[in-house]
């Protein structure tokens, strides 16, 4: 890991997590493939039809970060992948797990349990455990704050030095990928949306509806919701077969309100947001038995997981070879919807974990191998996590604090020039410590402003406003000082803000404000 502050870069997790046989392998009495050692290896023996005994093929062995053999349950999985996925969120880190696996593997019972979590009491998965996970934090967190708060208020404290206040918000949205169109999944007339990118909030989703979830409860009444409109048809590899790939999105937005020590308002932001990605199965259309519209659908299905399969490959080259800049290579994440929507998950601002499942059958042999092969690839990715502060606050507050210094110097040495006891070159820039922005800086400050406009959400919206306003202030101020170096008249000169300025309303009852 990287030791820069607020920051840290690692491999991608990966996992791989075998379920038991089901009812159709038990009939086929079909033997098994997979053997695990040490929690962390997986040896695969393909097995003669007949007689089961070895072919020349022989055994291979993987080894991963951790290996789920099929006596291990969903709570062990949640530990390991849960847990510490949790613990990054609230940091402010994005996260990410994808199940991928063949159809009929356990990646929908891994990620929500059975019958697509509609039950949250019986079998769990790893989204329903970390909701309760959450939530349970964000009560505690809350709870903490307010006695901390309150404690301090008995004791007299004054209202600046009080802790900031924290108030904190969970969004949810769900989508489905089917056949390369995005469809949301909590809107369901939200059809064919379009996926954009911005050069400050990345690949994003327009018109993707975000929904405020109050508890555990809410959060799961989405989930279960959002699959009751996801495609799904019957295959013989499996009853309910997902026909798209499907990521349930969770923010998670910290926000501490506070007061500086002149009485001003203070904020800032923590935004983190989970990715949650149950991928359609990989299939062969001998297998499954599908025809016409359900194998029109396995073929856009193995062409999306074939894309995610070249960018794993693409972003494993890249990572070994970092040191060699003439390696660098085309990643192709706009070839499918899916890797263009994963972009960050999969190679850049996020904290990743994969898991692979697995069916233990020896008559899965081929694509259990191509499974672990796969899985295999993508322990070479590396990603750069950042912790999502929000960037407008503390910009804000840095234009604010120099402002404000600005103000009391111009003041300062207009009483002196008032009084005669200072010269006119006083005020010159130079003489008030006032370092003026290169052209550069200049314009990575405009481009950040642009980028804040465009953000999704009201506070977003009112940081770039308020932000665009202190640049023009600062400017104009430092343009009127410039010209004051020249004026024949001191007490004409001196630098006003003028009441032409253009001047934005910021509604103090704003509740991100």
């Amino acid at each position: 890991m990287s030791k820069e502050r607020d920051a840290e870069e690692g491999n991608v997790t990966v996992c791989v997590r075998a379920r038991p046989l089901n009812e159709r392998e038990k009939r086929l009495d079909s033997p098994m493939c997979l053997q695990f050692q040490n929690g962390r290896v997986v040896r695969i023996t393909k097995t003669g039809a007949t007689n089961g005994a070895e072919s020349q093929a022989g055994v291979k062995a993987f080894t991963f970060d951790r290996a789920f053999d099929s006596n291990e349950g969903q709570s062990a999985l949640y530990e390991y992948l849960g847990l510490p996925l949790l613990e990054a969120t609230f940091k402010g880190f994005n996260t990410c797990v994808f199940a991928y696996g063949q159809t009929g593997s356990g990646k929908s019972y891994s990620m929500m349990g059975p019958s697509g979590g509609r039950d949250v009491l019986v079998d769990p998965g790893i989204i329903p455990r970390l909701g309760k996970g959450l939530f349970a934090r964000v009560r505690e967190l809350l709870e903490k704050n307010r006695s901390e708060r309150e404690a301090a208020q008995s004791e007299g404290v004054e209202r600046s030095a009080l802790p900031p206040e924290l108030t904190m918000k969970v969004l949810v949205s769900y989508m489905e990928i089917y056949q390369e169109r995005v469809n949301c999944l909590l809107s369901p007339k939200c059809e064919n949306l379009k996926v954009r990118e911005h050069k400050a909030l990345g690949v994003y989703v327009e018109g993707l509806s975000e929904v405020p979830a109050e508890s555990e409860e809410s959060m799961m009444q989405l989930m279960y919701g959002g699959n009751q409109n996801r495609h799904i048809a019957s295959t013989n590899m499996n009853e309910r077969s997902s026909r798209s790939h499907a990521i349930f999105s969770v923010t998670l937005i910290q926000k501490r309100l506070g007061k500086t020590k002149d009485g001003a308002e203070s904020s800032t932001e923590l935004r983190a947001k989970v990715n949650l990605v149950d991928l359609a199965g990989s299939e062969r259309a001998k297998s499954t038995g599908a025809e016409g519209g359900t194998l029109r659908e396995g073929a856009n299905i193995n062409k999306s997981l074939t894309v995610l399969g070249l960018v794993i490959s693409a972003l494993a080259d890249i990572s070994k070879s970092k040191s060699d800049a003439g390696s660098r290579k085309h990643v192709p994440y706009r070839d499918s919807a899916l890797t263009f929507i994963l972009k960050e998950s999969l190679g850049g601002n996020s904290k990743t974990f994969m898991l692979s499942t697995l069916s233990p059958a020896a008559a899965n042999y081929d694509e259990t191998l191509s499974t672990l092969r796969y899985a295999d690839r993508a322990k070479a990715i590396v990603t750069r996590a950042v912790v999502n502060a929000s960037a407008g606050d503390k910009k804000i507050r840095e234009l604010e604090e120099e402002v404000r210094q600005l103000k009391e110097k111009m003041r300062h040495y207009q009483e002196l020039v008032m009084r005669g006891g200072v010269g006119l070159e006083a005020l010159s820039p130079r003489n008030l410590n006032i370092s003026m922005p290169t052209d550069m800086e200049q314009r990575n400050l405009l481009e950040e402003t642009e980028s804040n406009l465009f953000a999704s959400t009201p506070r977003r919206g009112h940081d770039a406003a308020l932000l665009a306003y202190k640049i023009y202030q600062s400017e104009e101020v430092m343009k009127r000082l410039t010209e004051a170096e020249g004026a024949p008249n001191a007490s004409a000169s001196l630098p006003q803000i003028s009441h032409d300025m253009p001047t934005i309303k910021i509604n103090r009852n704003d509740p991100f404000l």
